[in-house]
C-alpha cells in the first residue's frame, strides 16, 4: 500500500502502530534501509516514522568511514541522498579496491565528498624520494636501498566517479563494433536504432529501476567514455573450477592467494570487445558489494568522418567505398571503439587493520627497484588464540622477563604472507611476494646486533621470484627483519639485496580536503 493510502487494515500493522512513539522509534532504529522503505508503503503512521531523516543519516554514515557527514547536498534529505546512491554504497564503505589491469594492477582508494554529494576514486601512487645505495659489510657485502616512500592519490584524474545525479545510459552505445556492423549488414539495425541497452528491452529495465552500467563522465574530452557497472558473483562450483587452474585462474577475481567468501570474473590480461551479459548484475538482488568493473571506450559521435573523401578512390575502389557508406548509413550515429574493462576487488577493514597480537597486518608499500614502488597486503592468517602461547616460566625469571616473553609469544607467531596488491612484469598483481612460514621460534634466524638493523628480529623467508610474463616462478630463500610494526627488511640473499617496506596510512587519504 503507498504512503498516502488509507491506512493498513493488517492486524499486525495496526498493532504496531498502538504503540507509543518512542517505542517505535527505537524499533525502527534497528531496521535496515529496506526495511524502513517497505515499512513506509504500509501507512501514515509508519511512513512518518520510517522517513524519519534521523535514521536515514545513520545509514548514509555507515557508509562514509573516516568523515562526519553533517549535510544531505544537493538533495533535501538524507533520505533521497541514500536513495541517490543505493545501491553503490559499498564503494566509499569499503575504500580500498585493487584491479586486475594488465600484469601491474592498480589500486583506487575511494571516499564520498559531501561537498557535491558524490563518490569518487583515486588511483593510489608512490615514488621513492631516496634512490641511495650502501654497502652492508656486516653480512656479506649487501647492498641496502635507500627507500622514503612518498604515497599520494593522483588527485588530477578520479578514476571512478559517481554522481549524485547518475546519468542515464540507455542512450550510450556499448556494442561492439563488429556486433553492429553484422546487424546492419543483415538489415537489421532495430536493436540499435531503438536506444536498448546492451540488447536488453529499455521499458523494462525502467520498470525495474536498476541500471547495470552508470555513466561516470558523459562530458569527458576527446570523445573518451567510462561508466560503473555492478558485478555479480560466480557459483561456487565456477570458482572452485576455476581457481584450481595455474596463473591467470581463468581471470577469477580476487585470485586465490587473497582470501574472499566470493569472486567474480575478471577481464584478465585480455582487452574484451565487450562486456557480457551474464557477467553483470541484472538486478539489485544480484549486485555483489565487494567488486565492480570500470568500462571505459572511445566514442564515436560520426562514423563517415573516418571514411576517406570519395574523390580520392576510383573504379572497384569507389564501388567499394560506396557499398560501405549504405551499410554505414543504417549505423546509429554513435559507435564505440576500443573497449577496456577493469576488475576491481576489495578487502574488508579488518583484514588490513593491525591488532596488539598481529602487528604486521596492513597494507604497505615496497621498493622494487627497476619496476618502483608496488603496493602490497600484509596477512597474518592464524586464528589461534594468543593466550594458547603462554611459555612456561623459568626458574628464577622476573615478572618482567616472563611478561615481555609471554607477549612476544603471543605476536611472533603464526605465518606472514605478502601478497601483491600492484605487481610487475615478474611477479604480477595479486600473487604472493614474499612468505614467512613462522614468525615464531621455529623460523627465528636470530636478533640482529648490527646497525641498521640492531635489536631487529630475523626471520626465514622465502621470496617470490620469476623471468618476464610471470614465468617459471619460484621461491628462494630469504630473511625478513622485523624493525618495527611500520618498518620491514627483507633481504633477498640470493641477489644479496635488502629491500625496505613502509605501512601505507590508507584513512589519512580517504577524507577530502
Amino acid at each position: 500500500m503507498r504512503a498516502d493510502s488509507e491506512p493498513c487494515t493488517s492486524a499486525g500493522e495496526c498493532l504496531l502502530t498502538t504503540l507509543p512513539a518512542e517505542l517505535i522509534a527505537s524499533i525502527f532504529s534497528y531496521l535496515a534501509p529496506d526495511d524502513l522503505s517497505h515499512m513506509a508503503e504500509t501507512c501514515r503512521v509508519l511512513y512518518r516514522h520510517a522517513t524519519e531523516d534521523r535514521l536515514w543519516r545513520t545509514h548514509v554514515q555507515a557508509n562514509v568511514p573516516g568523515q562526519k557527514v553533517t549535510s544531505a547536498y544537493p538533495f533535501a534529505s538524507f533520505r533521497e541522498l541514500y536513495s541517490a546512491h543505493n545501491p553503490h554504497w559499498f564503494v566509499a564503505k569499503y575504500k580500498l579496491w585493487f584491479s586486475d589491469t594488465g600484469l601491474p594492477g592498480r589500486i583506487v582508494l575511494t571516499r564520498y565528498d559531501q561537498r557535491r554529494g558524490c563518490i569518487e576514486g583515486y588511483q593510489l601512487l608512490a615514488n621513492n624520494t631516496n634512490s641511495s645505495f650502501h654497502t652492508w659489510h656486516a653480512h656479506g657485502d649487501t647492498i641496502i636501498s635507500g627507500f622514503s616512500p612518498k604515497v599520494k592519490l593522483h588527485l588530477d584524474s578520479p578514476a571512478l566517479h559517481l554522481p549524485a545525479h547518475p546519468t542515464q545510459t540507455e542512450d550510450v552505445l556499448v556494442f561492439p563494433v563488429h556486433q553492429e556492423a553484422t546487424d546492419a549488414a543483415n538489415g537489421d539495425a532495430s536493436g540499435a536504432s531503438s536506444g536498448k541497452p546492451h540488447g536488453q528491452d529499455g521499458q523494462a529495465q525502467r520498470e525495474n529501476d536498476f541500471q547495470s552500467e552508470i555513466l561516470m563522465h558523459p562530458s569527458a574530452p576527446n570523445r573518451l567514455q567510462s561508466s560503473f557497472v555492478y558485478a555479480r558473483c560466480l557459483s561456487p562450483d565456477d570458482i572452485a573450477e576455476r581457481s584450481g587452474r595455474r596463473f591467470p585462474y581463468s581471470h577469477v577475481w580476487p585470485p586465490p592467494a587473497i582470501p574472499s567468501p566470493r569472486r567474480v570474473l575478471g577481464a584478465g590480461l585480455e582487452r574484451p570487445t565487450s562486456l557480457r551479459d551474464q557477467d553483470r548484475a541484472q538486478s539489485r538482488r544480484e549486485v555483489y558489494d565487494r567488486a565492480f568493473r570500470l568500462h571505459k571506450w572511445l566514442q564515436m559521435h560520426d562514423f563517415e568522418e573516418y571514411i576517406p573523401s570519395p574523390n580520392i578512390l576510383t573504379g572497384d575502389f569507389q564501388s567499394q567505398l560506396d557499398l560501405a557508406i549504405r551499410r554505414t548509413a543504417q549505423l546509429p550515429r554513435r559507435i564505440t571503439l576500443g573497449e577496456e574493462v577493469s576488475t576491481f576487488a576489495t578487502l574488508d577493514p579488518a583484514q588490513y587493520t593491525p591488532t596488539p597480537t598481529k602487528p604486521f597486518r596492513g597494507i604497505w608499500v615496497g621498493d622494487y627497484g627497476a619496476h618502483g614502488c608496488e603496493f602490497l597486503w600484509l596477512h597474518q592468517p592464524d586464528d589461534d588464540p594468543a593466550d594458547a602461547f603462554n611459555p612456561e616460566r623459568g626458574v628464577g625469571e622476573s615478572d618482567a622477563a616472563y611478561a615481555a616473553r609471554k607477549r612476544d609469544a603471543a605476536v611472533y607467531r603464526g605465518r606472514l604472507e605478502a601478497v601483491k596488491l600492484t605487481g610487475d612484469a615478474n611477479v604480477p598483481r595479486g600473487e604472493y611476494s614474499f612468505v614467512v612460514d613462522d614468525l615464531g621460534e621455529g623460523g627465528l634466524v636470530r636478533v640482529e646486533t648490527e646497525a641498521p638493523f640492531e635489536g631487529a628480529r630475523v626471520v626465514k623467508s622465502r621470496g617470490h621470484i620469476a623471468n618476464n610474463g610471470f614465468s617459471n616462478d619460484t621461491y628462494v630463500d630469504a630473511e625478513l627483519f622485523l624493525v618495527s610494526p611500520d618498518v620491514l627488511a627483507h633481504n633477498w640473499l640470493a641477489l644479496g639485496h635488502i629491500s625496505y617496506f613502509h605501512r601505507v596510512d590508507i584513512d589519512s587519504l580517504i577524507v577530502p580536503n
